[in-house]
């Protein structure tokens, strides 16, 4: 008789949400904190190397772009993780979109490799 005015709101499970995606061969495809941390270094390394050589550590505006697109398609990539700056969920990468601006990075699974380009 009496509709209810403010009905039970649904819960949003992580799997509902659109860049949810299942665990690859049932292992959740995170990385674990110490691999975010250890590639974060050796990627820190790789532009103090750069700088010092003289060599590009950023990309174009393109090759950033063409990354990211490429990143978009991977199963691994969840556009809402690292606070909303994107993740690779794959478990020996784990970057953000900051790694698709440094021509000194390249992804893991070889999707897209090193570049010389600077913007």
């Amino acid at each position: 008789m009496f509709k209810d005015l403010n009905p039970p709101k649904p819960i949003i499970r992580p799997q509902d949400s659109p860049e949810w995606h299942e665990p690859i061969g049932g292992v959740p495809a995170v990385p674990s904190l110490s691999n975010k941390v250890r590639n974060g270094a050796k990627a820190a390394g790789r532009i103090v190397r750069a700088v010092v050589n003289g060599n590009a550590v950023r990309v174009s505006l393109e090759e950033r772009d063409r990354r990211l697109s490429i990143c978009r398609k991977c199963e691994y990539w969840q556009e809402s993780g690292n606070l909303g700056l994107g993740e690779c969920r794959q478990p020996e990468c784990g970057c953000t979109r900051i790694k698709h601006k440094l021509a000194t990075e390249a992804c893991p699974l070889n999707k897209w490799l090193f570049t010389e380009s600077i913007a």
